[in-house]
């Protein structure tokens, strides 16, 4: 039996991180356009918990209770927020200061770990099977694209320390591209079905629309890196080679389907 403190215990530390999370980036807008106005961000993140307080224990319909309150947590919270962050004060961030961009980015990556404790329930129903298979890879492949959307938006911060000379319209692309990703997260856990017995079921077509998404995405990413790496100077080799194994990944996804449809057609031959 799973500790009741445990629970309990996850649930506080949800609420705290989105609240946690809320405050930082208000305090960023009040530091360096400052407004007392700026406290409705708050208001932004709200749904959230309204969300996490509804959660859903029907084993079958919990994957569409995560796909919504992720959803919410990424459309109505953090993008937003991160537009106007960018948009009013991303050029006023200087290294060194409390509020500055290292501190932006961790801001921002408090995202990964709200989706860890959505995704992960230490509750023994939940902990093993194919349901568990599924959440752990989720959790990875989602994870895995919310830090690298963050550390792309982490180039444009850099800019006003290292000044690589990106203009502005890049530095757009850039915003743009990585909102794009966090949008686009909750697709991942679109389209599974759950029996009361945990196994998972998922579309054939929309595994392979998936893959494809993730793969457009990725290459977007690599498309931005190799542009700053070649064009402007900034080091980026790392992150390139890490986007061009994540679509090679991705491919390699493609390769079952692949051979069903081949195994299909030669049947109906």
């Amino acid at each position: 039996m799973v500790n009741k403190y445990l629970l309990y215990g996850r649930c506080i530390v949800f609420v705290v991180l989105v609240l946690f999370q809320g405050f930082l980036f208000i305090n960023f807008l009040r530091k360096y356009h400052k407004s007392e106005g700026w406290y409705a961000i708050i208001l932004l993140f709200l749904p959230t918990c309204v969300m996490w307080a509804w959660r859903e224990s029907d084993l079958t319909r919990r994957l569409r209770w995560l796909l919504h309150a992720w959803l919410v947590h990424v459309v109505i919270g953090l993008v937003p927020t991160i537009a106007i962050i960018f948009g009013l004060i991303e050029n006023k961030l200087q290294k060194g200061e409390p509020y500055g961009p290292d501190s932006l980015k961790l801001t921002m990556l408090i995202s990964p770990l709200l989706l860890l404790v959505l995704l992960n329930n230490p509750r023994p129903e939940l902990a093993t099977g194919e349901y568990r298979v599924l959440m752990t890879n989720l959790s990875y492949k989602i994870t895995i694209d919310l830090f690298d959307g963050v550390d792309l938006l982490g180039a444009n911060l850099e800019e006003n320390e290292l000044s690589h000379g990106i203009p502005v319209s890049y530095e757009t692309a850039i915003i743009a591209s990585s909102c794009l990703g966090f949008l686009l997260s909750p697709l991942e856990l679109f389209g599974y079905k759950v029996d009361e017995e945990g196994h998972v079921k998922g579309s054939k077509a929309l595994a392979v629309f998936q893959i494809a998404i993730q793969v457009c995405i990725n290459a977007l990413f690599l498309g931005l890196r190799v542009g700053i790496y070649l064009q402007y100077g900034a080091d980026a080799s790392i992150f390139i080679a890490k986007n061009v194994l994540l679509i090679l990944v991705a491919l390699f996804k493609l390769i079952p389907f692949i051979k069903c449809c081949e195994k299909e057609h030669e049947v109906e031959v």
